[in-house]
């Protein structure tokens, strides 16, 4: 048995009902953001909250301490493991949020049946996290890309939810030296940064969900999870954007929001088309600033995301029936416009040299358009106190 509780039963009905997004737990600041139709498990246990898949092959826990219950995370991961009959592991140290963090993939045997999971560690100054995602080495295989997304869907406060995530930040180590492009904009030079680690992460992220993404049958959960897919890119790669943003912002001083808003889409409108080959065959926002290339999507994620540090509110729109994405714009200005939640946006083709507030006509229909917010996607708050047991 796993220490400090544990799984004491495996595989049960969930008699809970599905939903997903982003959750908050207690008042941790902490909060899982769970792939579509993922439900909760079980909370009985003080300290411990656990999520399933709706086939309940797979399950997600977060156990959370005091931050004084551990000095490291290193002395909880050995206090957790120790005692297990593992038949396989594969350990690794990282730096996450400046902190370093242990990660365990564990084969190990519990009361006759054998368990594959990964195990995260983190200790900090406020709370220490325990989080295990766990499926049978049959289910493995598949269920590696939810496992992944679920650990990087994880973050232990508001900041966090706004930067990469665990497992992106491990990979991101493996390369983390900054390099320097040029880019030019409206007659100066931008200075872009950007390091492979960082790149090679984001590209693996953003086939990983694309490989969940596809999985989805149902058009009402694939609406919700195609959300889900482009609100994980969007986290993982907005603070890549974040210096280059500010020095957009140096560049743009004296204009209002319109104007810098068709001036940044003017800019990107001049990007050529094109996109990866791929199974997402998507661009990360690194590869579209250093090709100068993009499609919809791509274009709409960079547009977006230097938007919203500029601090005018930009989200994404997406359509299976019409096959393109748009960025949209709140700032006010004449055109197609559509109100989100009390607040005015007005429309932005990316890969066609139009206005602001321009959309084809036989686009034009709204019912046909799935709205991808960039934030204030946190649905509610979970019970889940820490726990010195």
């Amino acid at each position: 048995m796993i220490k400090r509780g544990g799984w004491i039963i495996f595989m049960i009905l969930m008699t809970q009902g599905l939903w997903s997004a982003q959750w908050l737990l207690g008042d941790s600041g902490s909060s899982v953001f769970l792939p579509e139709g993922w439900g909760l498990y079980d909370q009985e246990d003080e300290g411990r909250i656990a999520f399933a898949n709706p086939e309940n092959s797979i399950r997600f826990q977060v156990t959370l301490y005091p931050g004084s219950v551990y000095d490291s995370d290193t002395e909880m991961m050995d206090e957790h493991l120790t005692g297990l009959n593992i038949k396989e592991k594969d350990l690794s140290r990282f730096m996450y949020q400046g902190l370093p963090c242990s990660l365990a993939d564990i084969l190990f045997e519990t009361g006759g049946q054998q368990i594959r999971g990964w195990f995260l560690f983190i200790d900090r100054d406020d709370y220490d996290y325990y989080l295990t995602a766990i499926t049978t080495p049959e289910d493995y295989p598949s269920s590696l890309p939810l496992i992944l997304s679920c650990l990087d869907g994880f973050s232990p406060d508001q900041q966090g939810r706004s930067q990469p995530g665990p497992i992106s930040a491990l990979i991101s180590s493996g390369g983390s030296e900054e390099q320097e492009e040029q880019l030019s904009f409206e007659g100066s030079q931008l200075v872009y940064r950007w390091s492979r680690g960082r790149e090679e992460a984001s590209r693996l992220l953003i086939e990983r969900e694309a490989t969940i993404l596809s999985s989805y049958e149902d058009p009402k959960l694939f609406d919700e999870a195609w959300k889900r897919y482009y609100q994980m890119i969007y986290r993982d790669m907005a603070y890549d954007l974040e210096n280059l943003a500010f020095q957009l912002s140096d560049q743009l001083y004296e204009l209002d929001e319109v104007n810098k808003s068709e001036v940044l889409l003017s800019w990107l409108q001049d990007f050529q088309y094109g996109s990866t080959d791929r199974f997402s065959d998507l661009l990360t926002p690194t590869e579209c600033l250093l090709s100068g290339t993009g499609d919809c999507d791509a274009l709409a994620l960079v547009y977006g995301i230097l938007l919203n540090h500029l601090e005018i509110p930009a989200v994404l729109m997406v359509s299976r029936e019409y096959s393109h994405a748009l960025a949209a714009v709140a700032v006010q200005r004449k055109g197609a416009h559509f109100d989100l939640n009390g607040t005015d946006y007005v429309v932005a083709e990316m890969t066609k040299k139009v206005d602001l507030g321009q959309i084809s006509a036989d686009m034009s229909n709204l019912d046909y358009w799935v709205i991808v917010p960039f934030s204030n996607y946190i649905k509610g708050t979970l019970p889940l106190e820490s726990s010195n047991n």
